[in-house]
Formats: C-alpha cells, sequence, structure tokens
C-alpha cells in the first residue's frame, strides 16, 4: 500500500511545481520531500518524476498516480474531516473572495469572530480563477465568487445578487 503522507508530498509537489515551496506549504524541508519522493519511487519501483536540475516533469507513471493520486488524498482529507468533532463556532474557517465581496463581508465577519472567541477566520482577498484553484486543492474552505465557477468540480449556488 502506498503510504499516504508521501502520496500527499508527491501531489502536492505536483501542483506548486517547486521542492522549496512544496516543503514549505507542508511544513517540512525540501530535503523532506525530496526523501518522500524517492521512497514512493523506490515503493513503486518506478520514477515518478524526470529530473533536470532544478526542473522536473511527471512521468507516464507519474501522471497517472497523480490523476489519482490527488483523488485519494482529497478523499483522506475529507474523511478526517467528516469524523472529526466539528463544534460550532470554533476552530479555523478559510474563506477567499474578489475584493468586491469581502468588502461587504469583512466587517461582518470580524465582529462574528469577536463575538466567537474560539473561531479563527482566515479570510483573503483573489479573482475568481484563483479562487476556483484554491477550493480544488483544498487549500480554503468556502469560496464566493462574483460568477458561477467555470470548474465542474465545483458546484455553486448564488447567494447574493
Amino acid at each position: 500500500m502506498i503510504n499516504p503522507v508521501w502520496l500527499r508530498s508527491f501531489c502536492t509537489l505536483v501542483e506548486v511545481g517547486h521542492f522549496t515551496r512544496t516543503a514549505e506549504q507542508l511544513h517540512m524541508t525540501q530535503s523532506g520531500v525530496s526523501q518522500h519522493i524517492h521512497k514512493l519511487e523506490e515503493h513503486l519501483g518506478q520514477l515518478v518524476l524526470a529530473r533536470d536540475g532544478k526542473q522536473f516533469t511527471l512521468t507516464p507513471s507519474g501522471e497517472n498516480l497523480y490523476k489519482q493520486g490527488r483523488e485519494i488524498v482529497r478523499a483522506l482529507s475529507n474523511l478526517e474531516q467528516s469524523v472529526s468533532l466539528d463544534p460550532s463556532h470554533e476552530g479555523l474557517v478559510r474563506i477567499m473572495s474578489p475584493g468586491s465581496v469581502g468588502l461587504k463581508l469583512y466587517a461582518k465577519l470580524i465582529a462574528f469572530q469577536h463575538k466567537h472567541q474560539k473561531l479563527s477566520i482566515d479570510y483573503r482577498f483573489a479573482p475568481n480563477a484563483s479562487i476556483e484553484k484554491a477550493l480544488i486543492n483544498n487549500e480554503v474552505d468556502f469560496g464566493f465568487m462574483s460568477r458561477p465557477s467555470q470548474l465542474s468540480e465545483i458546484k455553486t449556488q448564488a447567494v447574493a445578487q
């Protein structure tokens, strides 16, 4: 069975495209990410990356592993969230929206967070395309957009006009 930690490191590396930035995102060292990739390749008995200095491309095996692996990583993350205790008004909530939407919501969210001291809201402004990417990569919990999503993986619902 593939180690899910190695798989998460691999999928994150593919999405980020850079060993050092992947390490930062996963709160690891760059050598730790490299070791995970090496152990994954050793376990599979084949290369998943074709390296060229600091650059890399996916081998055919790497492409296949990424396509299937990202779904497994996402499913494991969702499973962990669904079985964990999730008290209302506590914990971290990650939200993104375009500035035009965020300016209308931000003061209300700050007041809500002040009322619920155990709640931490990470609110970021971004364009619609970046919000879609962050949702796909499970980097945010909610995304408010100024248009319906153009990606089939994202379900949208109008909440205001």
